[in-house]
């Protein structure tokens, strides 16, 4: 295992070497030299995207900064070159060798948030894809209006509803509907968890939404959170039963109706391949650019 925690400098090639980055100077290199891959809207949002838990490193060609990588346990992400320095491969190549040399027979290497312009040749270099998602944004706006079917019940969320919402959660999503395993119990985590940190934000509870059947059944739910200061899409289902009605869409113009008065966007995460990237579209969020996350096992 390569252990960056303890690790000042390393060595790439016979020219190429890596040492710890200050995060404060390295976030700056990074907000320039990188895509900007969930909207960022200011600077300032920008160079706070690197953590203070994570570890930096700059790559040296001799005496020359040409790029910049972020390591975790076994893992690297936010690979960036410095122009006139351009060759990409060549610094994945260095750096997933130097992976190799370090990990025992049975590790996992990952490679997490990778874009496309790198994604072919760590396919090359051996990496399996995982999950490919990408962020969207469209602007708030009046939706007047909003027909809802008679027969349904439309609410504000609240944590009496905890246990419902997380049911509906697990029982309609996949592989490609949540990040991590989709289990009843890890839905309940999460969902827990947005209630504890958004409940006492009054604007987007009134954006969250809940939809009743006529026996009092759950059968919709669209969830608003704050991320970085601005609203973002939690989550959002649809009982598989009531799916093609129109449902998501209402919630979520719901959601841009109500939210305009305060934010000027709303955003969401997407895994590349949900159904639900077609309602997103439709409804006019922007795409933004994919990354996958890769793994290699040492056999």
């Amino acid at each position: 295992m390569l252990d960056v925690k303890n690790k000042s400098k390393a060595v790439l090639s016979y020219e190429m070497t890596l040492e710890r980055a200050s995060n404060k100077e390295f976030a700056k290199h990074l907000a320039i030299y990188h895509e900007n891959i969930c909207f960022r809207e200011t600077w300032k949002k920008r160079i706070r995207a690197v953590d203070d838990s994570e570890y930096c490193f700059w790559v040296f060609k001799g005496n020359n900064r040409i790029g910049g990588v972020v390591f975790k346990k076994n893992a690297f992400m936010s690979l960036f070159t410095i122009p006139p320095f351009i060759d990409e491969n060549l610094l994945l190549e260095k750096i997933v060798k130097l992976f190799m040399d370090h990990a025992a027979k049975g590790e996992v290497i990952n490679a997490f948030g990778i874009l496309p312009s790198q994604a072919e040749h760590l396919l090359k270099l051996g990496f399996i894809p995982l999950k490919t998602r990408r962020c969207m944004i469209r602007p708030t706006e009046r939706f007047a209006h909003i027909q809802w079917d008679e027969y349904m019940k439309i609410s504000r969320p609240n944590s009496q509803y905890i246990d419902d919402i997380s049911k509906l959660f697990f029982e309609n999503y996949d592989n490609l509907g949540f990040d991590g395993l989709n289990t009843l119990d890890e839905q309940l985590k999460s969902v827990t968890k947005y209630f504890r940190d958004n409940d006492s934000d009054t604007l987007l509870n009134e954006a969250s939404s809940i939809v009743f059947d006529s026996s009092d059944e759950v059968i919709a739910a669209c969830l608003i959170s704050s991320w970085e200061g601005m609203p973002l899409v939690y989550d959002v289902a649809v009982s598989s039963e009531y799916r093609r009605k129109g449902l998501a869409t209402k919630m979520l113009k719901h959601a841009l109706h109500t939210l305009r008065e305060k934010y000027d966007f709303l955003r969401l995460f997407v895994y590349v391949g949900n159904p639900a990237e077609s309602v997103y579209d439709k409804l006019g969020f922007f795409p933004g650019i994919k990354t996958t996350n890769f793994y290699y096992f040492k056999s």
